[in-house]
C-alpha cells in the first residue's frame, strides 16, 4: 500500500489541478486522504510500527499543494480547506512524532485562519 500510495499522490494532485468542477476537486482529496488513511491503518493493523508508518516521500508528496490549495479556497471552495486539514490529519497520524513538528509552520496559520477569518 506503500508504494501505491506513493505512485498515486502526485497524479491525483496532477488531476485536481486540471479540474474546473469544486466537486470534483473535493472527491479527489477525498481519496487523497482516503488512500493516506488505509496506509496508516493497514499498516498499523499489519504489526509495522506506528512511528514509522509513512514515508518522507509520502508525506512530502502529500504536504507540497496543500498551501496553494488552502490560500486559492475561498468562497465556494471553502470545502476545499476541509479537505487539506483532513489529508494534514492522515500524515500527522502516519509520520513519527518527531517529524509533526515540521507540519506545524503549515498547519497553524491554517488552523488560525479557519478560527480568524
Amino acid at each position: 500500500i506503500r508504494t501505491f500510495a506513493t505512485m498515486a499522490i502526485d497524479p491525483l494532485y496532477e488531476l485536481f489541478s486540471q479540474c474546473d468542477e469544486l466537486e470534483s476537486q473535493s472527491m479527489i482529496l477525498s481519496c487523497i486522504s482516503l488512500i493516506l488513511s488505509t496506509a496508516v491503518g493497514i499498516c498499523a493493523e499489519g504489526g509495522i510500527s506506528s512511528n514509522a508508518i509513512m514515508t518522507d516521500s509520502v508525506a512530502n508528496s502529500a504536504v507540497r499543494p496543500l498551501s496553494n490549495i488552502w490560500s486559492n479556497a475561498s468562497g465556494q471552495k471553502a470545502i476545499l480547506r476541509r479537505d487539506a486539514l483532513t489529508i494534514l490529519s492522515c500524515i500527522a497520524s502516519g509520520v513519527e512524532r518527531q517529524q509533526v513538528v515540521n507540519l506545524y509552520p503549515l498547519v497553524l496559520p491554517m488552523i488560525d485562519d479557519a478560527i480568524n477569518p
